[in-house]
């Protein structure tokens, strides 16, 4: 992926990742993550889309590119330098079964209002008065349906890493409100800082998604 020079915020953290991308070992990645590694590439699923991820040269080949949100990983800046940080350092454990809050992960109380603001009140915002456009969105993302609130959706966000979307719609008396939970094993694959941009990468493919439905 092209960066413009002056692009910063993307740029220099995609770069500093790429240097340790080309010089870790991918076997020990693939064991430490789960993520499987076959001649020469990285077998990725993403929010349940397939891709092949080329070593050392980090070539993104999407392998359901009709599906929606089916590029995301070849054209997102975010989702790209989340998966060079979980291949260069993450780890993968079971989950234990349980959803934890983004203020509940390891410094998480520290960025937890920058959390509501830019994904939970994005979400209640952008779908809290368009139940079909939310459900119909998740359901074309490959999430499965769950209890909680009016609307509740699991989605996997990469193998055995999962994000629940929970919404209340708003009503003339209420207004819409909103609720975005983690397994138990996301704060030993990503900080709170990745996590918060794994809230970001899901938002945006339900907002591609939406598209897709209007038109």
């Amino acid at each position: 992926m092209e960066f413009p020079e002056s692009d910063h915020k993307f740029r220099l953290p995609h770069e500093h990742y790429m240097k340790l991308y080309r010089e870790f070992d991918p076997e020990a990645a693939s064991l430490r993550t789960g993520i499987p590694f076959e001649n020469g590439s990285f077998a990725i699923t993403l929010m349940n889309r397939r891709y092949s991820v080329s070593f050392p040269d980090f070539v993104v080949t999407p392998l359901d590119p009709d599906a929606p949100g089916g590029k995301t990983l070849a054209e997102s800046a975010p989702a790209q330098i989340l998966l060079l940080r979980y291949l260069t350092g993450g780890t993968l454990l079971p989950m234990q079964g349980e959803f934890i809050a983004y203020r509940d992960v390891p410094w998480g109380e520290t960025y937890a209002a920058n959390f509501n603001g830019r994904c939970i009140l994005r979400l209640a915002r952008g779908f809290g008065y368009k139940p079909e456009s939310f459900e119909r969105g998740m359901e074309m993302l490959g999430a499965l349906r769950t209890s909680g609130g009016d609307a509740a959706f699991t989605l996997e966000f990469l193998p055995s890493l999962l994000i629940k979307l929970i919404m209340w719609y708003g009503d003339e008396e209420f207004p819409p409100s909103a609720q975005i939970l983690f397994s138990d094993n996301f704060p030993v694959a990503f900080s709170a800082d990745d996590i918060a941009y794994t809230g970001d990468i899901v938002l945006d493919a339900l907002k591609a998604v939406q598209k897709l439905i209007q038109n």
